[in-house]
C-alpha cells in the first residue's frame, strides 16, 4: 500500500487502523473509484453494442432503383403497413410505432455510440476526480462516525 508519512521531525506516523478517522475516508475513495470504473465500462460497453448495430440494415419489403442504385424500401414505409396498423390500433398505434421507430433508429447511429462512449468516460472521470477530493465535514461531525 502507501508508505507511512514522515513528518518534519523524522518519526514515522502510523497509518490509521480500523475505526479510526482515515478508515472512513479510504472506504469512500474505494467506493467512488469502483463506481468510476463501472461507469466507464458501462458507457464503453453500451457504445460498442450501438456501434456494432449501426451497420445493420432494416428489413426491406422491396427495392427502388434510382440512377442504377437499388435502395431498400422498409416495410414500415408502405401504405399497406400503415393501413393495417390503423385498422388494428387506430392513430395511437401509428404514433406509438413512429416513436418506437425513432428510438430504434437511435440505437443504429454511430454518432450516438460516440456520445455514449464520451458520456461514460466523462462520468467515470468525474467520479474518479471526486474520489481524490477530501470529504466535506461540518464542525459538528468531528469525532462522529455516523453522519445520521
Amino acid at each position: 500500500m502507501n508508505a507511512p508519512e514522515v513528518p518534519a521531525s523524522g518519526d514515522p506516523v502510523p497509518a490509521p487502523g480500523p475505526g479510526e478517522p482515515g478508515d472512513r475516508e479510504r472506504g469512500r475513495r474505494r467506493v467512488l473509484r469502483t463506481l468510476a470504473v463501472a461507469c466507464l465500462l458501462c458507457g464503453l460497453g453500451a457504445a460498442a453494442v450501438v456501434w456494432q448495430r449501426a451497420g445493420a440494415a432494416p428489413e426491406a419489403s422491396g427495392y427502388q432503383v434510382i440512377d442504377g442504385v437499388a435502395y431498400p424500401l422498409p416495410v414500415e414505409d408502405t401504405k399497406a403497413y400503415a393501413r393495417r396498423m390503423a385498422v388494428f390500433g387506430g392513430k395511437a398505434l401509428l404514433a406509438a410505432d413512429a416513436f418506437l421507430d425513432f428510438l430504434g433508429g437511435l440505437s443504429r447511429s454511430r454518432t450516438v455510440a460516440a456520445l455514449l462512449a464520451l458520456a461514460g468516460a466523462g462520468g467515470g472521470l468525474c467520479l474518479w476526480r471526486a474520489a481524490d477530493r477530501p470529504a466535506i465535514r461540518d464542525e459538528d461531525d468531528v469525532g462522529q462516525d455516523d453522519p445520521l
